[in-house]
């Protein structure tokens, strides 16, 4: 309960900070450390609702986000639908937090960039056991793909680096496809932690 409440101090603190900045980089930058926090809150929140400590229902988990997510930064109310598939799969802590951030750092980046000049989008989740030790992640969204002229201007974005890093920490591998106009698809082949 005491990490779940320190991260929930930490999360009001950005976002008073981000809501007291007339600066828009800077309260983008406290936007998005709000909603990392706050991704791993939740997954504490449900850890202390369960009866089993040791595990979490991911579909549940990744609804919860997704819907927190698309109500906090669907600033233009486009109509934005998830589309979750995850069977019944049951993750630890360790993997469910950078998991979590993974998945929450695709969903942010697709509501803010892949559907601009579009009215609604798609946002498509998918976890599936490919293999007695591997899980496959696979995120979709029917955006405008990657503007290849924006990737080279910041391949280093903080929001890039943070994707390859958590799938180094879940030992994985990420592959993504970039098609400008045909949206993109990130596949992430992954051990449990």
């Amino acid at each position: 309960h005491r990490v779940k409440n320190n991260l929930q101090t930490i999360s009001s603190l950005l976002n008073i900070q981000a809501r007291n900045t007339n600066n828009d980089e800077t309260k983008r930058i406290l936007t998005n450390s709000h909603n990392r926090v706050l991704s791993m809150a939740i997954v504490h929140e449900m850890l202390y609702a369960r009866e089993d400590l040791s595990r979490i229902e991911y579909k549940e988990y990744v609804t919860q986000l997704g819907k927190f997510l698309i109500e906090s930064l669907n600033k233009e109310d486009k109509k934005i639908e998830l589309n979750i598939a995850i069977s019944n799969i049951k993750f630890n802590i360790e993997t469910s937090i950078p998991l979590g951030l993974l998945i929450s750092e695709f969903i942010t980046n697709s509501i803010k960039h892949a559907f601009l000049n579009k009215n609604s989008g798609k946002i498509g989740i998918n976890i599936e056991k490919v293999d007695p030790e591997f899980f496959q992640l696979t995120l979709t969204d029917n955006g405008i793909g990657y503007n290849k002229e924006l990737l080279c201007e910041n391949p280093n974005s903080m929001g890039f680096k943070l994707i390859a890093n958590l799938s180094r920490q879940l030992r994985g591998t990420i592959n993504k496809t970039t098609s400008e106009g045909n949206g993109v698809i990130y596949v992430l082949k992954f051990k449990e932690i």
